[in-house]
Parts: structure tokens; C-alpha cells; sequence
């Protein structure tokens, strides 16, 4: 797992990329609010109003590491931000406060938030369908992956493979690949010509590129580069409690 500390936002738009992983994410507001939301693969980029946050931690979840955590299928994850208490119920009401003791010290607090996820999951064991997972994100990575290839490869079905992708990952093989591509793309915008960024991320060529990164984040990679964006719109965030001194 990745974690990411953060102290808020002050710009004016927040870009929140396309994301393959589930997040879990710890947050407190100026008016002593506090939350942990789950927050699903995201098929597509949003642009919402920045804001200062005191704390906000964010635990980045591999790939087909979250449905045995949170204890759900992914694919009723995806797009959405889902309060830690709608499934794990008192044990996220517990975890929170523990987390808000930790006051202003973030490293305990994420200290105490990944001990708490390790000693909870075991979805680090070898579990076929983990390691079959494993195995198939890591070759639809690759430029010019074809799903009926990899199925044959590892000796499944297509169709086995995708209800896999939906239970694990929460999107679709084609879908996961085309996220890849294009958090590639904004990885590389602006440090190389567009022709070696589309190369690079496995497109066929630019205006492959250009429509599969329009269709996921509203603008041309040009136009993204250049700050040219979309209208901001609300986070999907839910609403933090309020908790009790």
C-alpha cells in the first residue's frame, strides 16, 4: 500500500486523475470533522474547487488488494466515496477516533491507520485468484495487450477474466488498461513530444492518444498541459462527522 499525507489544497481546481486502486481516506476539516471514506476506481478525471484540509490521509490501495478488506466486490466501489462505517460499522467509528487522538502527529496516525489494515486483511497471502490478478494487470499493462491473449496465456477465459477484473479490480481489463495509458500520458505531458508520450503510454499513435485521454479527463492532453481545463465541479466526497469530545 501507498500512503500520502497531505496538509489541503489552496489552489483553485483540484485534479483527481483516473485511478485503477481503491483509496482510504482520512480527513479532518477546521471544524474538528473527521472521516475515513473508501473511495473506488475512478474510470474517469474530475476537477473540483481546492480546499485547505488540517490532515488528510490517503492509503492507496494495490490493485485487487480491496475487496477482501472492505469486504464487498470492487465494481460496487467504483466511482463512488463510501463512508469506512457503512461496511465495517463500529470497528471505522473506533479507527476514526483513534486516528483523531493522534491529534496534530500525522506519523502515528499513519502508523495506526496502516497497522490497522495489515492486521485486519490477509489479502497479501498467495491466493490463486490474487496472484492470477497479479499476474493479468500486469500484462494488460503492456502496449498492444489483448485480453484474448492474456486469457490464453494464463489459461482461463475471457469472460473469467473479466468477472475477475470486476470482483477484484472494479473495472473492466479494457478500462484498466486505458487508465494506465493515460495516467501515462499525464506522468510524461510536457517532459517529451507528444508522439514519444504516446509510444511510451502504448497507443497506437497521437490521435489514439488524444481520444482516449479527452474521453477520461474532458480536454485534449494539449489543452491539459496548457491549464486550459473544465469547469470545476463538487468532490464526490460524502460529508464527515462530527465527533464527540
Amino acid at each position: 500500500m501507498d500512503v500520502e499525507v497531505l496538509s489541503g489544497d489552496d489552489r483553485d481546481t483540484f485534479v483527481q486523475e483516473p485511478e485503477v486502486a481503491t483509496v482510504l481516506a482520512f480527513r479532518t476539516t477546521a471544524e474538528r470533522r473527521s472521516d475515513l471514506v473508501v473511495v473506488g476506481p475512478r474510470t474517469r478525471g474530475s476537477y473540483n474547487p481546492g480546499k485547505p484540509l488540517p490532515v488528510c490521509i490517503r492509503v492507496r490501495l494495490r490493485p485487487g488488494r480491496a475487496r477482501e478488506l472492505f469486504g464487498v466486490p470492487v465494481r460496487e466501489l467504483a466511482d463512488r466515496a463510501v463512508p469506512l462505517t457503512d461496511l465495517w460499522g463500529r470497528a471505522a467509528r473506533d479507527l476514526t477516533s483513534r486516528l483523531v487522538d493522534a491529534g496534530a502527529d500525522t506519523g502515528l496516525a499513519v502508523a495506526r491507520l496502516t497497522a490497522l489494515l495489515r492486521s485486519v486483511s490477509s489479502v497479501d497471502g498467495l491466493l490463486v485468484d490474487g496472484l492470477l490478478v497479479d499476474s493479468a494487470m500486469r500484462q494488460m499493462e503492456l502496449p498492444g495487450a489483448r485480453l484474448s491473449e492474456v486469457a490464453d496465456r494464463l489459461g482461463v477465459s475471457e469472460r473469467h477474466l473479466r468477472n475477475l477484473f470486476a470482483r477484484e479490480v472494479g473495472l473492466s481489463p479494457k478500462h484498466f488498461a486505458r487508465i494506465k495509458r493515460v495516467r501515462t500520458v499525464l506522468a510524461l505531458a510536457g517532459s517529451r513530444p507528444w508522439a514519444e508520450v504516446a509510444s511510451r503510454a502504448g497507443f497506437f499513435d497521437q490521435a489514439h492518444m488524444i481520444g482516449d485521454f479527452r474521453s477520461m479527463m474532458g480536454v485534449s492532453p494539449g489543452a491539459f498541459l496548457a491549464g486550459r481545463l473544465p469547469a470545476v465541479t463538487p468532490c464526490g466526497y460524502v460529508s464527515p462527522v462530527t465527533l464527540r469530545s
